[in-house]
């Protein structure tokens, strides 16, 4: 079978920036499942996976319009401390989760004061021009509910 919509790839992967040092990777032995088509996997990197069968290598160089974008900075704003539960105390680094009209959005607490939180919905990964080696490991036609979800089982 090969790598298209509505089908779940299993990867094992590493990814670098431009200076070669690493980013990420899979745990050995323990690939990545995504659901093809359902925009859980870069577009860049989705393109190139496209048509491919299980066994299959391939490097590839991907700049941020085809990973995941360019810093927004209108996507840095201040939120008024009252937004988060009374026991949960900000820092810089932390990640907090937010409902959105588009879902679930992570953000980054980039700055503290005594009234407010600043925070960074730019993905950490923005601006970058990525590498990515890829294998892929499995290949298999996706079940209904995995498609209704848009999120692979492993």
């Amino acid at each position: 079978m090969k790598v298209g919509d509505d089908v779940v790839v299993g990867l094992e992967y590493v990814i670098t920036d431009r200076e070669g040092r690493e980013i990420d990777r899979t745990p050995s032995g323990q690939p990545w499942f995504y659901l093809h088509g359902a925009k859980a996997c870069p577009p860049g990197l989705e393109r190139a996976l496209s048509g491919k069968e299980p066994g299959a290598r391939l490097e590839v160089e991907l700049p941020p319009e085809e990973t995941y974008g360019r810093r927004n900075e209108d996507a840095v704003f201040r939120l008024d401390r009252a937004v988060l539960p009374s026991d949960q105390e900000p820092k810089v680094g932390m990640v907090v989760s937010m409902m959105s009209k588009k879902g679930e959005t992570e953000l980054r607490v980039v700055d503290v004061t005594s009234e407010a939180i600043v925070v960074d919905a730019n993905h950490p990964l923005a601006d970058q021009t990525l590498r990515f080696s890829v294998h892929v490991v499995d290949v298999r036609r996706a079940t209904a509910e995995e498609i209704l979800s848009g999120e692979a089982e492993a």
